[in-house]
């Protein structure tokens, strides 16, 4: 009983930790101060829920059976928790920085990242496609390939067994347009105008499932390269989240 109690205990402050960060961080209003405190919280944070966890391992062999979904369930958490925070130092990372756009193809990025994700897709039994033409973006080094594991990672996990999630690269006189469409079960009009909000999860996420910043930080990396993301309703079913970033300037080389 006393372990199960830890347990429950540890589970709750665990799920307290992100408001906890989220409230503090709200009423800071001076961007380099925002993104001291992120950065100070997530290094901070790291090391104490490394040990919470490794003492929560521990608790294992003296748990009863039915003791052992619990466990997991707050070990889960303590995942969740870790990739919070982690998503924290990305944002804050992202934020106030002038790192100068760079050209790039952005169909061979696109490329890259479905190769690097193909396997995860085909465990999934989910066909990832790749369509488009080459075409030189300009954007800070990377930010396009976070906004792609972003877009990725939620449409595969959302993607049923035997569907297709298809990435696109479409480009006018002035915009890159990068979208990922998946066949899943999409959102409603009103998830869409908050799924980029930080903290966010979809009423029917499963415990320990996201961060609740995927978007929010790819949404922020889009800003940050005078972009814009949009999430949209697919044809036929599903999501649709596309980056509009700039095409590269003439002379820009």
């Amino acid at each position: 009983m006393r372990h199960r109690c830890v347990a429950v205990l540890a589970a709750g402050a665990l799920l307290a930790l992100p408001l906890a960060v989220y409230q503090r961080w709200r009423p800071v209003r001076q961007a380099a101060a925002r993104k001291a405190f992120l950065t100070d919280a997530s290094h901070q944070l790291r090391g104490p829920l490394q040990a919470l966890r490794l003492r929560l391992e521990n608790l294992e062999p003296h748990l009863a059976d039915e003791g052992l979904p619990g466990l997991e369930h707050v070990l889960s958490e303590a995942d969740r928790m870790s990739r919070i925070l982690s998503a924290l130092l990305t944002m804050a990372r992202s934020e106030g920085r002038h790192v100068p756009a760079r050209p790039f193809d952005a169909l061979a990025v696109v490329r890259e990242r479905a190769a690097a994700w193909r396997p995860e897709a085909e465990a999934r039994q989910v066909t990832l496609e790749v369509a488009g033409e080459p075409v030189v973006a300009a954007a800070v080094p990377g930010a396009l390939d976070q906004i792609l594991d972003v877009f990725l990672d939620n449409a595969l996990a959302l993607a049923p067994p035997r569907s297709r999630v298809r990435l696109a690269v479409r480009a006018d006189s002035r915009h890159v347009r990068v979208s990922c469409r998946d066949e899943g079960p999409g959102m409603s009009a009103a998830e869409r105008r908050h799924a980029c909000e930080r903290f966010w999860r979809g009423s029917d996420a499963a415990p320990g499932e996201g961060s609740g910043l995927g978007l929010a930080i790819a949404s922020s990396l889009a800003r940050a390269n005078n972009g814009r993301l949009t999430l949209d309703a697919a044809p036929g079913g599903g999501l649709e989240a596309t980056v509009r970033l700039r095409v590269r300037a003439r002379g820009h080389r």
